[in-house]
Formats: structure tokens, sequence, C-alpha cells
């Protein structure tokens, strides 16, 4: 009985190491059960042949066909065919070589599953670690995300830049002011004082007071996102301020409605972290540098250097910058900060001090001495700093007085 070989497949770049180490053994399993079922089939016939003759006529048959003799067990030529089948399964056992390509597929295969597996737990690990940055962000939105001491500290920096700004050499507050050809209605109001009898110290107080103000119009008092776009002429992004306008008039619709401030902030925190996925510039310091440096460029002398004007629009461009910095504190905080000024506005109500002191104290007073100071409130010098964490059910915290300017008597 001559040897037979399995047909070959295709291997090598039709299938990997895995899927031809696989078939091989799957080859040889087979060509073994072939090579055993021949062997029974040849027993199989020689226990039917013996069945259909007389018991005394079995050993001749038995001898005669199916090559066995009694005595000394040897054994005829017809028994070849059962060792053929056996030589056959033993022809069908990888040789040396195979088995050496058979182990290193095998231990490629093993290699493989081994690196699926630590695939598989470095999978799942990542979207553990994805699944907890979830909750930190659906969970956590609404924590508080600054301290106390980190926002006083922005906020005295904010105060302390705009008092050294008055100081600025590109200033010259004792001299009238040179108004440009069509002066606002705000300007007009503001530097009617310089015909008053304030002195040059007055007037420079009244200018500080200015520039907060400003500060406080376009940026602190206002529910900014970041968004707007108000200082850039790039098309692309200018339908973004609507966008802004948009997010105020809901948080405003919120506050209409009730809303707790708790659910309000957390809505806030998480919009702005919204805002920050755009990586859009800040433009809002530009812009309010710019509307600061128009309204007080009546007290630049006209011979003021290059240097001095330069000079001076970065220190109120990075004045801006803090303002804007610390708004942003404020925002994304669930404790509610705020900068507050007392209500002077009213001219039907007299603003006293005695009824702000909470919220403010005198910081000096206007056209007299401090012996000269009345209760009256002349204008606020620099607002003041408060938190309302109304979501733990506290009431209102001030963390820094306003500095206000107080009539004399």
């Amino acid at each position: 009985m001559t040897d037979q070989t399995p047909s070959q497949e295709p291997t090598g770049q039709d299938r990997n190491p895995e899927q031809n180490g696989l078939q091989q053994l799957q080859d040889i399993r087979i060509n073994m059960e072939r090579g055993f079922d021949l062997v029974w089939q040849q027993l199989e016939d020689i226990t039917t042949q013996l069945s259909t003759v007389p018991t005394r006529t079995k050993a001749e048959i038995f001898s005669s066909q199916s090559g066995f003799t009694e005595g000394n067990g040897g054994t005829k030529s017809r028994v070849s065919s059962a060792i053929d089948a056996v030589q056959l399964s033993e022809s069908l056992v990888p040789n040396e070589e195979l088995a050496k390509k058979l182990k290193a597929a095998d231990a490629e295969i093993q290699r493989l599953r081994l690196a699926e597996t630590n695939l598989r737990t470095d999978i799942k690990r990542l979207r553990e670690k994805e699944g907890k940055f979830r909750e930190i962000i659906l969970d956590k939105a609404g924590t508080q995300k600054v301290s106390d001491h980190e926002v006083i500290i922005a906020f005295s920096t904010l105060r302390q830049q705009v008092q050294a700004l008055v100081r600025n050499p590109a200033f010259n507050i004792d001299k009238g002011p040179h108004f440009p050809a069509v002066p606002s209605e705000d300007m007009k109001l503001f530097y009617a004082l310089w015909k008053s009898s304030l002195s040059a110290k007055d007037l420079s107080l009244r200018t500080r007071g200015q520039i907060f103000s400003l500060l406080n119009y376009y940026i602190l008092s206002q529910p900014l996102f970041g968004l707007d776009r108000a200082d850039t002429e790039i098309k692309e992004t200018k339908h973004y301020y609507d966008i802004e306008l948009s997010l105020s008039q809901f948080e405003g619709l919120l506050q209409a409605k009730n809303v707790s401030s708790g659910a309000i902030a957390d809505w806030r925190i998480c919009t702005l972290e919204c805002v920050d996925l755009l990586d859009l510039e800040e433009v809002m310091s530009k812009y309010t540098a710019r509307k600061i440096y128009e309204f007080l460029s009546p007290l630049i002398p006209s011979g003021a250097s290059t240097r001095d004007t330069n000079n001076l629009k970065s220190e109120i461009l990075n004045a801006c910058k803090q303002a804007f910095k610390l708004k942003m504190m404020m925002q994304r905080s669930k404790e509610g900060y705020r900068c507050e000024i007392p209500n002077i506005e009213d001219a039907k109500n007299i603003c006293l001090l005695s009824k702000n002191g909470i919220l403010a104290e005198g910081f000096a007073v206007e056209a007299g001495k401090d012996a000269d100071k009345s209760d009256e409130i002349s204008y606020v010098l620099f607002g003041a700093l408060t938190k309302h964490p109304e979501y733990r059910g506290e009431g209102k915290n001030v963390l820094e007085k306003a500095q206000v300017i107080l009539k004399h008597k």
C-alpha cells in the first residue's frame, strides 16, 4: 500500500501563521482517521468471512485468506494490508522539519493570542477610564472650580492695575482735556468735571473710578461666554455674537422662571466647557481696551510720544485681560461670585454709606478731608467682590468691600 500525502492548500500570504498551523494539524488528523478506518475495515471483513462458514473450516479460511497461521504466531502477506494502514498513519506523523514549523507556528499563535488578550485588557481599562472622566464631567460640572482665595487674588490684582493705570505718564490729568471731533454725550458729561474746582487728586480718582465703570460695563457685569467676536473682522465668526447673546438670554429666562441657581450654574459651567472645545481666542479684552482708550484719549496730550501711547495701550489691555480672567473665574464657579456696586444711579434716593456698610467702605472725600466726610456716596471708585452660594442655602458673603468716594458736608 503506497503512502498518501494530503493535498496542499495555499499558504503564506493567503493565510496567517495561525491559520496555516491549524490547517496542517487538521489535515494530519483527517489522514490518521482514514488510516485507522482502513485497519478496522480489514478486521471487519475477516470477521464477516468467519461468520459465514462452518466452524471446522474457519481456521482454514482464516489461514488461507486472512494470512494467519496457528503456531509460532507467524504472519502472512494478507495481514500486510493492516500493517500498511498502520504505517500510513505513522507516515502522516510530522517529520522533524515539519514538527519544528508546527512548533514555531504554535508559538506564534500563542504570542498573537497573548497580544490580543493584552489589547482587550487595555481597551477595557481605557473604556473604564473614559467612563470615569465622563462621570466627573457630568456629575462634578457644578462644583466649585476655584477657591475664594484665588478669586480674591485676581480681584485685588485688577484693582491694583487700575490704580497704576491712572499714573501712566501718557496721561496729563492736570490740564484740560482735548476732545475728539465728535465726543460722545458720556464724554461730555465726564470731562465737564475739569471745569469744576476739583483738584488734580480728585480728578485722578474720578478717572480711576471711570476706568472701573467701563470695565464693569463691558466685562464684569456681563454674562460672558467667550463667543463675542466684537473686535474681529473674521466674517466666519461674526455670527458667534448671536450665539453669545442667545446664551445670555437663555440664562436670563432660566432666572425669570425661578430655576434654582445651582441648576443654572451647572448648565453655565457645562456650556463654558463646550465653548472651550472651540479653542477660540477671547476678543472682549481687545474690544474693551479700545473703548477705554478712546474714552480716555482726551487726557493724552497731543505731543505724547509713540512709546508712551503704546505703553498706555498695553497697560489698558492687560487690565482688560485681567478683568476677563476674573469674570471667567466667576462664571465657572457654582459659588455665585459677583462684582457689585451700591445703587447710586437713582436720583430719587440718596445712596448712604450707612445703608451699604456691609457692601462698601469710604475711601476718600471728594473736595474735602476725611473730617469733612458725609454719609452720602458720591461715586464708586471700585466695586465689591461678593459670592452667593444659594445652592447650599447660604446668603450673600462680601469678600472684598467696594471702595466709594464720599461727598463732603
